[in-house]
């Protein structure tokens, strides 16, 4: 024996204890048949016949309100105790509360109960009367289903119309679901918040609105026979104010808005900082279009002829003064959105947008208001300065985003600058509110010339960007600006020791402009500086007293004329910038500037040949009459004209031709000019 043989009998004598203690329950409870029921017999017809079911006979759904958990119908209370008898005892029934328990169950346990492929969640959300409301419910939350589907198909393939169609049978078919069960979670917020989209992205894709409209209209049969079966369950509650597209820009986007807006009321937290990030975006483009708006109706306000106001009549306000206010209103809501989420980068941008409305706010006046008011214009440029200079100090460094860091740069520039012209072109002394003045003569001047610097300071040219060359102009016409501020000092201030420091900063500047010119190719602005460098030593020739110094001065003016050949070749071999529509600040044509500027650069040059002719004349010593007879001469080459042209001829040229041949005719005249001095300066030695 290698085994023990205890245990098996004990276990055979245990077996036959249990065997012995069943056959006596047996016998002491015999299994009588009962007088009111028939005894079962295993026989089905063949064809069973249908029960009758009443349709508003209560179904239970497995979820039971707390009062009717311990009440079952008659019949089926036999079968319950019978399937519990058989049920196996198991770890999860040492919880389940007892028949007679008030204790509610947990909301763990009743999510254990739930099939996770039931569309209809099985909460706490009451019994429905009606199996035949059950499966509508079912049907309407397919149908939502269905519809966003297509939805997102359609946004997909940009058929925004039909996208909206769909979103507004799906929120239908929806409100029927939480009607009936409201602790469903409605996708409302998500359908608003899509609807949002769709309505900027009509905005997006104007040159289509019409194409849109028209599938927004295009309702299906389909869709019509759902929509009747909401009518009959919903009946007057059914949404009606969801918006209808229209073809108007601004109404669009507003309604863009409140579908956010919404949808933003009835989200989750996690999704609420996405729809405020969407919001702001259209709030910023609405801000944005405001202003370019306004901008147009302020100028067909003042442009317009209107009848004098009444006296006692209170006239309504300019169209002009809403699109501001709203474009001011709108703006400020986009960066407390963007502020709101902590989105540093789109919140920059806003506060950028900013900074131009204060710009766009300087250079319009209100009814009532005196045009080009200094003052004003400060004030509003000063809050613009303060919007651009959070806008970078909200984006951090320069390393983090270079270009939004050299977009703010380049805007930061653009509006000093334009401050700094604004004050120079508008130089007047304030007067404060008691009739004193705030500012004298000498301390705007320092603004303006503090104004400019500071905005040639801005100016990076040392950038390798694509802004390098604007950057690198616009400091050309700041050093021609601050020249030219200095020099109108230097022509009327009194004292010697500030006359010669405007006279030594005049010609930095002007020099600096000249060069930054002539490199960048740009003949006007070139031929401009020179021409006032021209001035310059004409009128310190006129101020001197001696021929010598007289003469000095008119040399370094031929100099200065003759450094333009170069640029004025370039006129006649290339078509110049200026268009036919380009308008300068005097309302004159791009090209009829730049020939003014030439004509008067021929003028100059004769003037000053024949001044230096008259001058060697009245010098003394023996190279005089030689002197003279060359300065005659190069007088002589300045005074030839053009071949005059035939009228036909004329009639038919345009007017970049006509500067193009004027152009060749002063280069050939200079290049004359040149080489005859060149052979006299040879000869003189």
């Amino acid at each position: 024996q290698y085994f023990d043989s205890y245990e098996e009998q004990k276990q055979r004598e245990k077996e036959k204890e249990a065997e012995r203690q069943k056959i006596v329950h047996e016998e002491s409870n015999p299994n009588m048949a009962k007088s009111d029921n028939p005894i079962p017999l295993p026989y089905q017809p063949l064809r069973p016949e249908a029960r009758p079911i009443d349709p508003e006979k209560i179904i239970p759904m497995g979820w039971k309100q707390p009062g009717e958990r311990n009440h079952l119908p008659d019949e089926k209370d036999t079968d319950g105790k019978r399937v519990a008898k058989k049920r196996p005892k198991g770890k999860g029934t040492e919880n389940r509360p007892k028949a007679g328990s008030n204790s509610k169950p947990s909301e763990p346990d009743r999510a254990q109960d739930v099939d996770p492929r039931a569309l209809l969640l099985k909460g706490q959300i009451g019994v429905i009367k009606s199996w035949n409301v059950h499966l509508k419910i079912l049907l309407f939350e397919k149908a939502c289903l269905v519809y966003a589907t297509l939805a997102e198909q359609e946004y997909a393939q940009q058929r925004y119309g039909a996208t909206l169609r769909h979103l507004y049978s799906a929120i239908r078919c929806q409100q029927v679901v939480t009607k009936y069960i409201s602790c469903v979670s409605s996708q409302r917020s998500l359908l608003l918040g899509r609807a949002g989209d769709c309505f900027f992205q009509l905005v997006k894709d104007w040159n289509r609105i019409g194409e849109h409209l028209t599938q927004f209209s295009d309702e299906h049969h389909l869709d019509q026979l759902i929509m009747e079966e909401l009518v009959k369950d919903i009946g007057n509650e059914l949404e009606k104010t969801l918006p209808v597209p229209t073809e108007n820009i601004e109404q669009l986007m507003m309604t863009s808005c409140s579908c956010y807006e919404t949808a933003i009321s009835g989200a989750a937290k996690d999704s609420q900082d996405e729809l405020r990030r969407r919001l702001g975006s259209v709030r910023n483009e609405l801000g944005v279009k405001y202003m370019h708006w306004a901008q147009e109706e302020y100028q067909r306000y003042w442009d317009a002829e209107r009848p004098e106001k009444e006296e006692g009549g209170d006239s309504p306000e300019p169209l002009y003064q809403l699109l501001s206010k709203k474009s001011y209103d709108s703006l400020k809501k986009g960066v407390a959105l963007f502020e709101a989420i902590n989105d540093t980068t789109n919140q920059a941008l806003l506060l950028c947008n900013m900074g131009r409305f204060m710009r766009f706010r300087a250079h319009i006046h209100l009814v009532g208001e005196r045009p080009n008011n200094v003052n004003v214009q400060k004030k509003f440029y000063h809050e613009a300065f303060g919007y651009y200079q959070r806008a970078l100090g909200t984006l951090g460094t320069r390393k983090e985003n270079p270009e939004l860091w050299s977009l703010f740069t380049w805007e930061l520039s653009t509006a000093t600058f334009n401050l700094a012209k604004q004050l120079q072109d508008h130089n007047v002394i304030s007067v404060d509110g008691q009739g004193g003045p705030a500012q004298s003569q000498e301390e705007i001047e320092q603004e303006v010339v503090d104004m400019l610097q500071q905005a040639l300071k801005l100016c990076d040219q040392d950038n390798s960007g694509p802004k390098q060359v604007l950057y690198s102009f616009r400091a050309g016409l700041i050093h021609h600006r601050i020249a030219s501020y200095h020099h109108m000092s230097y022509r009327y201030t009194v004292d010697e020791h500030r006359r010669k420091t405007c006279l030594r900063l005049t010609k930095l500047h002007y020099e600096k402009a000249a060069t930054i010119f002539e490199t960048l190719s740009e003949p006007q602005e070139f031929l401009e500086t020179q021409l006032e460098r021209i001035a310059l030593q004409e009128y310190q020739g006129e101020q001197a007293a001696a021929t010598t110094a007289k003469t000095h001065h008119l040399l370094t003016a031929l100099a200065l004329c003759k450094q333009t050949c170069p640029l004025i070749e370039h006129i006649a071999s290339v078509k110049p910038h200026a268009t036919d529509d380009s308008l300068t600040r005097d309302g004159a044509s791009g090209y009829e500037e730049l020939q003014k500027l030439l004509e008067l650069f021929e003028k100059r040059l004769q003037v000053i040949l024949l001044t230096l002719t008259k001058l060697s004349l009245q010098a003394t010593g023996n190279p005089r009459e030689q002197t003279a007879a060359h300065y005659k001469a190069l007088y002589t080459i300045a005074l030839r004209t053009r071949s005059a042209r035939r009228a036909e001829d004329a009639a038919k040229q345009s007017e970049a031709d006509g500067i193009k041949e004027y152009a060749l005719h002063l280069s050939t005249m200079l290049r004359q000019v040149c080489d005859q001095d060149r052979q006299h300066e040879v000869a003189s030695r």
